[in-house]
């Protein structure tokens, strides 16, 4: 596995997609089923999901970079 400093930026957004953005779908999707959305409104959702994952990894990403341990508690 590549260190994130040596990865493409595509690789890095297929990375963060499967990281957290996939399940952020799932979740969407299974509400879109329930509420029985068009595939139009569905599609929306997906697309939604899948800028909120890549948003959230981006800044958690950032925040493992430049925060310290005492104030996020994360190594």
């Amino acid at each position: 596995i590549e260190s994130d400093e040596n990865m493409s930026l595509e690789k890095l957004k297929v990375v963060h997609q499967k990281k957290t953005a996939d399940l952020l779908i799932a979740a969407l999707e299974i509400g879109g089923i329930i509420a029985n959305v068009t595939q139009e409104r569905m599609e929306t959702l997906r697309t939604f999901g899948s800028e909120i994952g890549l948003a959230f990894q981006i800044i958690d990403d950032v925040i493992d970079l430049t925060s310290s341990f005492e104030k996020h508690g994360r190594a």
